[in-house]
């Protein structure tokens, strides 16, 4: 970097800094341009940390390129790299944690892989959890989709993102992601599966940290169950303790003390999904989208399984969104039109 781009960012810092409205308070501006300058800042922000992320994304790729360098010439890669200090030294240049100097490398060299995701971070319209969330999704896709989709899908994603949270991008990111190759995701699906697993660590003054990577259909089941024993043991017990009976019902639960209570899982699927004529993602509240063949598998049958889980499927038509059945009948009809109304739009 020469240094007449660190003196012009030098400064334009000085610049903002010894402004009027800065070093005498914004007491005299209307409301209308304190507004504005809050949107300005947040944009200014946005730009200083895309530009920082493009420093970064340069020094990691110097790093490997001296490493594939030195590989070729003696033949193999050593057992320590250049790049492996890139965080290091990242962590020591911003007085920070390793592992947050190892979030902002990621982060970088991540949304690097996409100039126009770049060029959006870097205009300010998005900040850089946006940048970040639509740049795995060029990761998870990349593969399977051509440039010209991969095109397509990331324009989308920035209109969308300009008007929405974070949040809400990565949830319809998720679904654009099933959407665009239904195929891949439900591989990428059984997949993942494949790693579940409980971990244990014990830790000091006599308590341990239990840890799961479960399928996300079954922890959401689990979370339903411990929400219901924890708020019917509560008792004259004040909210704040919720999170303790919830560890209480999981041990009870484990241990076989108490059986776990009936609870009901929402399935949210467009009728062609159901009779296998689309793949499209259906959407399970609370817990985002799922693939086609999971939810022919969870929407089918309505009554209690072995594990007392109702699945009840809330039908959709494809075009509109539109509620056109529900598989339930033993509720009250304001409380169903309630729930479906919340498991369709995600609020009342």
């Amino acid at each position: 970097m020469s240094n007449s781009f660190i003196e012009c960012a030098a400064a334009a810092q000085r610049s903002l800094l010894s402004h009027e409205w800065v070093t005498t308070g914004f007491g005299t501006m209307d409301d209308d341009a304190l507004r504005e300058a809050v949107a300005v800042l947040e944009a200014l922000s946005h730009s200083a940390q895309a530009i920082q992320a493009d420093v970064i994304a340069e020094i990691a790729g110097r790093a490997r390129r001296h490493d594939d360098a030195e590989a070729a010439r003696i033949g193999y890669y050593g057992p320590h790299c250049t790049e492996e200090f890139v965080v290091d030294e990242l962590a020591l240049l911003l007085s920070s944690t390793r592992h947050a100097a190892s979030h902002r490398y990621d982060r970088a060299v991540r949304t690097a892989r996409s100039a126009s995701v770049m060029a959006a971070w870097r205009s300010g319209q998005i900040d850089g959890d946006k940048a970040e969330s639509i740049a795995h999704s060029y990761a998870v896709c990349g593969e399977t989709l051509t440039d010209e989709q991969m095109d397509r899908l990331i324009d989308a994603s920035l209109q969308y993102a300009t008007g929405h949270t974070a949040p809400q991008l990565r949830e319809w990111l998720r679904r654009r992601q099933i959407a665009a190759d239904p195929a891949a995701a439900e591989r990428r699906r059984r997949i993942a599966q494949g790693e579940r697993r409980v971990v244990i660590r014990h830790l000091d003054d006599g308590v341990s940290e239990l840890w799961a990577l479960l399928p996300t259909v079954a922890a959401r089941r689990i979370q339903q169950i411990l929400d219901q024993v924890a708020r019917e043991s509560r008792g004259g017990d004040p909210e704040d303790l919720m999170d303790n009976r919830r560890a209480d019902a999981l041990v009870e639960l484990l241990t076989g003390e108490i059986d776990p209570p009936p609870v009901s899982v929402q399935v949210v699927v467009p009728v062609d999904v159901l009779t296998g004529t689309s793949d499209e993602p259906a959407w399970i509240p609370g817990v985002g989208p799922i693939t086609a063949p999971e939810a022919r598998t969870l929407a089918g049958p309505t009554a209690d399984d072995a594990h007392r889980t109702v699945f009840r499927r809330l039908v959709t038509d494809p075009a509109t969104g539109a509620l056109t059945d529900l598989a339930e009948e033993q509720y009250r009809p304001s409380a169903r039109l309630e729930r479906a109304v919340r498991a369709r739009d995600l609020t009342c």
